[in-house]
């Protein structure tokens, strides 16, 4: 685990053998099964979801759909009105992108598994992204770590 910043933190780096979702998925719900998930559940537009573990899995083309209606996540935000709670997010191209409360802009690794914390931070997927980028999110609840 490696803090960033404040609210922000890597904990592990995943490259897929192959880009299937519900590999990506499992193997990343794997990966962080350390966190606790917070029962937000997941999006029912995505490649792959896990409610009891509040992830999904997007392909390419629906992360192409958000870009064509920014107001789904391509603005700055927080999910669920900024609640308290934790965010794990992946992706293997053009990470997302994270805005702290300074306004300083962070632009993490693709690749990168990132915890962040959804009231200290607002994040957005890249406005320019590859057409084989592949995203994946997870809501947990925020360890007791220092930073968080």
């Amino acid at each position: 685990m490696k803090q960033l910043a404040p609210g922000v933190f890597v904990v592990g780096r995943y490259e897929p053998q192959q880009l299937d979702g519900s590999l990506i998925g499992r193997e990343l719900v794997t990966l962080t099964s350390d966190l606790k998930t917070q029962g937000y559940g997941s999006w029912t537009r995505g490649d792959w979801q896990d409610h009891q573990a509040a992830a999904e899995v997007r392909p390419p083309d629906v992360t192409q759909m958000i870009l064509d209606r920014p107001e789904y996540t391509s603005d700055w935000h927080q999910d669920n009105s900024g609640k308290p709670g934790g965010i794990v997010v992946w992706s293997n191209r053009e990470q997302t992108e994270i805005k702290l409360k300074d306004g300083t802009v962070l632009c993490p690794d693709s690749c990168d598994v990132l915890l962040i914390s959804n009231a200290e931070v607002e994040h957005r997927t890249p406005q320019k992204i590859s057409k084989d980028r592949w995203f994946f999110r997870r809501y947990v609840e925020l360890p007791d770590w220092p930073g968080l």
